[in-house]
């Protein structure tokens, strides 16, 4: 609603379930913020056709109050969208603010998500700038492979630990043979997700 006071055109699409009303109740609420025609819920989108929702917008908001490590985040990234977010779960360790990207903003202040949003919305010099830096960050730290070997590297400092001469003796049933941590580059497929607005 602020964007809009402060004229900004924008269509808010808002894929995915929605806390807080029951579905029913959103339509009156947008209406009642002067909002008809400027917001669509999509609900639960099918997920051949997330990648079509990402595509449609210019910018990702995920303005969760609790999250653990949202992968929606990394999937909006990852499609090169600029990504607005609440400063909640692990986001705030992962993505530090950048002159590129927007600073996280706190969860439950819509005047920070609207000023975050703002420049966004008018600039696309901006928006690419930051669409690039959370694409850019995503693909150094998040790639399957660099995952793949942060985990390793955990095993393998769990199976140090457990070493002869260590003192510590991991518990192993009778009989049981002991097997190496091997950890390779998982298949996994992306799945857009909740929150786009453009």
């Amino acid at each position: 609603a602020q964007l809009h006071r402060a004229g900004h055109a924008f269509e808010l699409i808002a894929a995915g379930p929605i806390a807080g009303l029951p579905t029913h109740h959103w339509p009156d609420r947008v209406a009642a913020l002067g909002l008809a025609g400027r917001v669509r819920f999509l609900g639960l989108v099918p997920e051949d056709a997330r990648g079509d929702v990402l595509a449609s917008a210019d910018v990702f908001v995920h303005a969760s109050h609790s999250e653990g490590l949202p992968n929606a985040v990394l999937e909006a990234a990852a499609a090169g969208l600029p990504v607005v977010a609440t400063a909640v779960g692990a986001l705030p360790e992962m993505f530090p603010p950048t002159d590129e990207a927007p600073a996280l903003v706190p969860p439950r202040d819509p005047a920070a998500l609207a000023a975050a949003l703002g420049p966004l919305i008018v600039d696309p010099r901006r928006r690419a700038a930051a669409a690039t830096a959370w694409h850019d960050w995503v693909v150094r730290h998040c790639a399957p492979a660099i995952v793949a070997e942060r985990i390793a590297a955990v095993y393998e400092h769990l199976l140090d630990r457990a070493a002869p001469g260590s003192g510590v003796t991991p518990p192993q049933p009778a009989g049981a043979a002991r097997v190496p941590a091997c950890i390779g580059q998982p298949s996994v497929p992306v799945h857009q997700s909740t929150g786009v607005t453009r």
